[in-house]
């Protein structure tokens, strides 16, 4: 019976969120009774989820065993005391571990009892350490401070463990809930700090805004910190203004499945001290505790009816729940679920699970050069094969489609946060048939796309694009293997580097419009260019002047042109240039000047084009692409200070 209990409560967190019932034999320590509701003169009866046990008071120390006699299976628990033993109501058989005891198998009890905090907790294992009982400082500090009204009384809650534990998790229900009591929609958190502190405990820190009627109390906000004890422990400390506090300590013993026994602590300085303020926190705490989720939880739907039609979706401070989930499966375990996984509503639960191992981590390094095939996302349709590429600093998503027709979207890939990222400046090609050239297509539906990444192992790539809010799933490709016959990654983007030597050898207008329309998805298009362009020099290699050398220069504030014409002259403009947004760049012209030798004065001469403007489109260490106004390409080479400078006259720009 109880190897098919546990299997059956094991299974509960296969398919979902829903925290496994602690058993009698879950590790760690339990709570059986407040210390004052203890007997010594009978034994007690203590239910768990899987078998019963009976509590009660030897020498000087509290025993626990199973509540059946070891004889004919009397209940224990129906029994008198004597001797520090139970006598059975049967055969008046003595049972205890003391040299009363009817014989050697009437001396066996189970695991260790200790009194900590006004709770006797328990574990199955005698050698359990101590040091991991549930243990709260400042509620501590309050039992030694006499004018800290504290209170303390226990309820059976008609709602499983999980709906329990859970609830003392959700961020998001007080508004709702407790609105009678402290409960603020308005003042809902929008961020809780979760971390692991160094006793293995899951803390979740968070702000409060306090509803008007609270607010007297605690000064307009609380700073609260939620705790989380394995293996069925947590309290809330409530810090409001000038030292106000107020601490719910709830410690919780699954009894049946539907059904779970809590003993709650409460202690507070928002109150009056004295009996006044005990009676006054007494009726909050239980208002709270029984009137509100007490009255909630009893209207939960069963835990199997839950994981047929429940967890659909998540809210933002639903993280926390996978975060405790951490204690029951690992990411390897999730991993190889994932693997089988076919129904995508349990995907988006292992994956919701996943994302609480590597959350902190700056997953950008990590994206760069690698190949993943897309296994679950709203855009994957049968038949159809999305592989995305990321390199350096673009990134390419490839669609294969049933017909063999390949669909490539590539852009430049940026950094936003250490989980967000960009791929912006969206260009498109097609390719209907394998053996057909790429088709520029000429409007893309969207120019960029912004992702969250949640998860990144060396097998999954789990993300969320931020504006659909919806689950893309991915698998690692493996050098260039993406457990399909042909994977058409050729058509990811070249590196810069390979397009800028590409640009500067191109012979005609269509290979450097070509080119250029690669190398522009490169740069970032919020890039402010002309603070960029200030202090460099240029010779513009790709011009529509045929034989010309020119030769750019560019100030703070000042910019100057000098060509060389074929005949020897020099003609040198001179003008300020201005930012007319983050690629577009104006000259306005100054002066312009005539050399006809090298040895001859210069000449001012005539000017038609009084200023110039031009779309910046790429830049780098090497590079400088833009348009004009007339839409020529022009290509500039960066030409450092020792460098030669191609133009035959003495001093400099």
């Amino acid at each position: 019976m109880n190897a098919l209990l546990n299997i059956a409560l094991f299974l509960h967190k296969t398919t979902s969120i829903i925290f496994p019932v602690p058993t009698s034999y879950t590790k760690g320590w339990h709570p059986l009774s407040f210390e004052r509701m203890l007997s010594d003169v009978r034994p007690q009866k203590i239910e768990f989820v899987d078998a019963n046990y009976v509590l009660w008071k030897g020498k000087n120390e509290y025993h626990m065993r199973p509540d059946v006699c070891p004889h004919q299976g009397a209940l224990l628990s129906e029994g008198t005391l004597e001797d520090n033993c139970i006598k059975c109501s049967y055969h008046g058989l003595k049972i205890g571990p003391y040299k009363e005891a009817f014989n050697t198998k009437s001396k066996e009890v189970q695991g260790k009892c200790v009194l900590k905090q006004g709770i006797l907790w328990w574990a199955y294992n005698k050698n359990e350490d101590k040091s991991t009982i549930p243990f709260c400082e400042k509620l501590e500090k309050s039992e030694h401070e006499k004018k800290i009204p504290i209170t303390r009384f226990s309820i059976d809650i008609e709602a499983s463990f999980s709906d329990c534990f859970k609830n003392s998790m959700d961020f998001h229900h007080a508004a709702w809930v407790h609105k009678n009591t402290f409960g603020n929609y308005a003042g809902e958190p929008d961020l809780v700090a979760e971390r692991w502190n160094t006793k293995g405990e899951l803390e979740g820190n968070f702000l409060y805004g306090s509803n008007d009627v609270y607010a007297k109390y605690t000064g307009g906000e609380t700073d609260n910190s939620h705790v989380y004890c394995e293996p069925s422990t947590t309290y809330n400390i409530v810090n409001g203004k000038e030292g106000k506090f107020m601490i719910i300590h709830a410690a919780m013993r699954a009894i049946t499945q539907e059904k779970t026994k809590w003993f709650v602590t409460a202690a507070s300085n928002f109150v009056p001290s004295g009996p006044i303020g005990r009676a006054i926190l007494e009726k909050m705490a239980k208002k709270v505790a029984i009137e509100e989720d007490g009255k909630q939880l009893a209207k939960m739907a069963s835990d199997a009816e839950k994981k047929k039609h429940a967890f659909k979706f998540t809210l933002p401070l639903d993280t926390i729940y996978a975060g405790w989930n951490k204690k029951y499966e690992t990411a390897e375990e999730l991993e190889r679920k994932l693997d089988s996984e076919t129904n995508k509503d349990a995907m988006a639960l292992i994956a919701e699970k996943l994302r609480v191992y590597n959350h902190s981590v700056n997953f950008y390094p990590h994206l760069k050069n690698t190949e993943w095939l897309t296994f679950n996302s709203p855009h994957l349709f049968k038949g159809t094969k999305v592989i995305d590429v990321f390199e350096e600093d673009t990134a390419s998503e490839i669609t294969t489609l049933r017909n063999g027709t390949v669909f490539k979207a590539s852009g430049y890939m940026k950094k936003l946060s250490s989980d967000i990222v960009l791929v912006g400046n969206l260009t498109g090609k097609l390719k209907p048939t394998k053996d057909s050239l790429e088709i520029p297509v000429a409007k893309m539906p969207f120019k960029e796309h912004k992702f969250k990444i949640l998860y990144l192992s060396d097998k999954y790539l789990l993300r969320k694009g931020l504006l659909s809010e919806e689950w893309d799933m991915m698998v690692r490709c493996v050098d260039g293997n993406c457990g399909e016959d042909e994977c058409p990654t050729e058509m990811r983007l070249k590196t810069a580097s390979a397009l800028e030597s590409e640009l500067k050898n191109a012979t005609n207008v269509f290979e450097i419009n070509k080119i250029a329309n690669q190398l522009i998805s490169y740069n970032d298009t919020n890039s402010d260019f002309a603070s960029r362009i200030k202090n460099t020099k240029w010779l513009n290699i790709k011009h529509r002047f045929g034989n010309d050398v020119l030769l750019e220069g560019y100030t703070d504030h000042l910019t100057k042109e000098i060509t060389k014409k074929p005949n020897g002259s020099l003609i040198m403009a001179v003008g300020t240039f201005r930012q007319m947004n983050n690629s577009a760049i104006r000259i306005d012209i100054v002066n312009t000047t005539r050399q006809d030798r090298v040895s001859s004065e210069k000449i001012e001469i005539y000017n038609p084009f009084k200023n110039e403007s031009f779309n910046a489109l790429y830049l780098s260490e090497q590079l400088f692409v833009r348009k004009d106004s007339s839409l020529n390409w022009n290509v500039l080479s960066r030409i450092n200070e020792d460098e030669y400078y191609p133009i035959d006259f003495k001093g400099n720009i």
